[in-house]
């Protein structure tokens, strides 16, 4: 997960790399050029009411437990991590048998769906960035391609403040309690430029799905072409 996570910080907003971020961004022209399975599978991909819980649940329960790049990197202690988890699910079932189970089962579904909430809005709103090499600028990239989330400080307290994540893209570094003093202080210097995302923009941002790269925003769905019926003479 660490490499993976390190290769998404080396290429965030590249066109050319997209396979390194967390959720797939199609640009307007594919989808103008996209056969129609295709549109059909990124449609149901960026649905939100598929993306969260079915998404959620297969991340986390599926895909984590054997990561992309987990054979190059080194599986071992993915399957040693692996083992340790079915040793607590036992765990809980031996000690409070499956009431607990499920309770556990339920929190870690729930987790899910805001784990893939924010991770959706950390790079797809409205003003994001895109581009390519070599005139991609990498700090243009990550302080505009990257979102500042202000949904509440129980909000951040739950997520560790990762919602203000343009400030831990400009450097990792930052340990993750320190993120949201950090953006407010930059903010107040005039330093930051972006504007933070509340709410409604938040829910509106689920409805934006292709990369307009001549109009440098996320846009949504074009509405589908229809032939305009022919008079009879």
């Amino acid at each position: 997960m660490q490499y993976n996570h390190n290769l998404h910080h080396a290429n965030v907003g590249n066109l050319d790399e997209r396979e390194t971020g967390e959720v797939h961004t199609m640009t307007v022209a594919e989808w103008n050029e996209a056969p129609w399975h295709t549109r059909l599978w990124y449609r149901l991909y960026r649905n939100p009411f598929i993306m969260i819980p079915i998404g959620g649940f297969f991340v986390f329960f599926m895909r984590y437990r054997w990561p992309k790049n987990a054979a190059h990197v080194g599986w071992k202690g993915i399957a040693a991590h692996n083992a340790m988890v079915v040793a607590f699910w036992g765990g809980m079932y031996l000690l409070f048998g499956l009431p607990g189970l499920l309770t556990l089962l339920a929190v870690a579904i729930v987790c899910t769906w805001i784990g893939v909430f924010l991770v959706y809005l950390q790079h797809n709103f409205e003003d994001t960035h895109w581009g390519r090499k070599p005139e991609l600028d990498f700090e243009t990239a990550v302080m505009q391609g990257s979102s500042a989330l202000d949904l509440g400080w129980w909000w951040d307290l739950g997520t560790g403040n990762i919602a203000y994540h343009d400030i831990h893209h400009l450097n990792p570094r930052i340990p993750s309690y320190r993120l949201r003093k950090c953006h407010w202080e930059l903010q107040a210097q005039g330093v930051l430029s972006s504007d933070v995302i509340k709410w409604p923009e938040a829910l509106r941002s689920f409805t934006l799905k292709l990369w307009d790269e001549d109009a440098k925003r996320l846009v949504p769905f074009p509405k589908e072409r229809t032939t305009a019926a022919v008079p009879a003479e």
